[in-house]
Order: structure tokens, then sequence, then C-alpha cells
């Protein structure tokens, strides 16, 4: 939980506040697709009822063809994953484009996909 409040109130009640211990940073790479290919970047989002989600398709030299985005109203964060990496493999086919590499920075939705199967 994050203090949002007056520190002194805080102080004055007893309650002591500890810091957080910061996460070491992580460097990431992004992979860029092989020739012919294209990359798919997606994310979503959920906070107060609202959840949103989309993406990016970007080819094997990181430029980026199309972006996309949603509102999707009040649902879980797995779901809204999925329709905004769905969105963008729609989105991507309309295209003409069928060589596609997903990535998000959710293990949930290829969770789901290997439990359920995806097919061609």
């Amino acid at each position: 939980m994050h203090w949002r409040g007056n520190l002194d109130l805080a102080l004055h009640f007893g309650i002591t506040l500890m810091s957080p211990t910061p996460n070491s940073p992580t460097l990431v790479y992004w992979r860029v697709p092989s020739v012919g290919s294209v990359k798919i970047n997606t994310d979503g989002y959920v906070r107060d009822g609202f959840a949103s989600g989309g993406g990016v398709i970007r080819d094997h030299t990181g430029h980026c063809i199309r972006a996309f985005s949603a509102g999707y109203g009040d649902i879980f964060i797995l779901e809204v994953e999925l329709r905004a990496i769905l969105q963008g493999i729609e989105l991507a086919r309309r295209m003409g484009l069928v060589d596609l590499w997903i990535e998000t920075d959710s293990t949930w939705p290829f969770i789901a996909f290997h439990v359920v199967g995806v097919r061609r």
C-alpha cells in the first residue's frame, strides 16, 4: 500500500512508514522479428473499473507500421491482455500480414493460449 497522506499526521499517530526496497534494474532488449515478419507488442491496463489496451505493429527494422488501442469497459486484466493481442492479430491479418511475432509483458495470455491451444 502506498501512503498518499500527510507524513506529519502519520507520525503523530505513531505510524512508522518504511520506503519499499526498489527492485534492481533489469536490462530489456527488443528483438527484431526476422525479415518478412512483423512483431505485435501489446499491453493492457485496468484501473477503477475501466480497462484499456493496445499495441504497435513493427517491421523487421523496428519501423512502426500501425498502432492501435481500445477501451474495454469493466473487465479483468487477463481479458484485457487477450483482447489487445487479438485486436493486434486481427489488424495485422486485415493488412495482409501473416508472419506474426506476438510480444507482451504479461505471461498470463501465453499460459491461456498454451492451455486452450492455438489454431491457425
